[in-house]
């Protein structure tokens, strides 16, 4: 049901208007994938009570955000602050489909201390933003026990994307921050959050996020990715150790997604590399 008359309904922390194809719980934050389900004519003026991002993944969406054109086709992002009342929909539902971030208050918070966020919503088109989303968005869709921190580490880099920050002014890796990266990497095959490493170290995780990217290239769950995948193959290069064994002290949760993970790293299968380190090692 979607009331048409009387006081906006007001959408909670996770809940969008659509059917839910996959939903995440992301620490501090909340993502589904959707497809939406109430026609434009149909749709209610409806309040969100937390702060939230919608990603267009595909269609043709009508919005009221700040920087969005009338019409606006995918792709793009929306950020909506706490408290946003509005009727954006699809123009036509077939097709469409799209990503639905809530922010946690605590989140919203954490990031507040840091950064400055928009007061009204507003819509960013910029690569690096959709980029980011679409990430997010692929990493709900196919999720592994290291999704968790990849998908966390993305959304505080979402939330420093849209937002005003300080630049930065030290341009060598500050220990904090090596030390952070070895910890990465020693746990590698342990479960582990953005927000504890930070903390850890006595940063924000919206500084965290972007210092480890503007040193190293890469967010700190594609450095956890990395990490695995190396150590998968140092493990690959033991002679006695299976390909299953290897998938658990690597930290992946099965050999399918270890295969999978491996290939995309490095090119080849996990056997393949194997076959390609043992002939090396007869040549010598």
């Amino acid at each position: 049901m979607h009331p048409r008359l009387g006081n906006p309904p007001n959408l909670p922390f996770g809940r969008f208007y659509g059917f839910t194809d996959v939903h995440r719980e992301i620490p501090g934050f909340s993502a589904s994938l959707m497809s939406p389900r109430i026609p434009v004519e149909e749709m209610p003026r409806h309040t969100h009570e937390e702060a939230s991002f919608v990603l267009i993944l595909r269609g043709t969406y009508l919005s009221s955000a700040a920087g969005a054109e009338d019409r606006q086709a995918a792709p793009f992002v929306v950020y909506n602050p706490p408290g946003t009342t509005h009727r954006d929909c699809f123009q036509e539902l077939d097709g469409a489909r799209f990503l639905g971030i809530s922010i946690s208050k605590i989140s919203l918070a954490h990031a507040g201390e840091l950064v400055t966020l928009a007061e009204r919503p507003t819509a960013f088109k910029a690569t690096n933003v959709v980029v980011t989303a679409q990430k997010i968005a692929r990493e709900c869709s196919d999720w592994i026990n290291a999704s968790a921190l990849l998908a966390e580490a993305h959304c505080w880099e979402l939330l420093a994307q849209v937002a005003t920050i300080m630049p930065p002014s030290d341009k060598r890796p500050p220990a904090w921050l090596l030390s952070a990266r070895d910890m990465i990497c020693d746990t590698c095959s342990d479960s582990v959050r953005v927000t504890e490493i930070a903390r850890a170290f006595g940063v924000h995780p919206v500084q965290f996020v972007r210092t480890f990217r503007r040193h190293f290239r890469a967010t700190p769950g594609e450095y956890l990715r990395r990490c695995r995948a190396e150590k998968a193959a140092s493990l690959l290069e033991r002679p006695g150790i299976t390909l299953a064994m290897v998938a658990v002290d690597a930290g992946y949760s099965d050999q399918s997604q270890f295969s999978k993970a491996f290939k995309q790293y490095y090119g080849v299968t996990p056997g393949q590399y194997r076959l390609a380190a043992q002939s090396k090692r007869v040549q010598i």
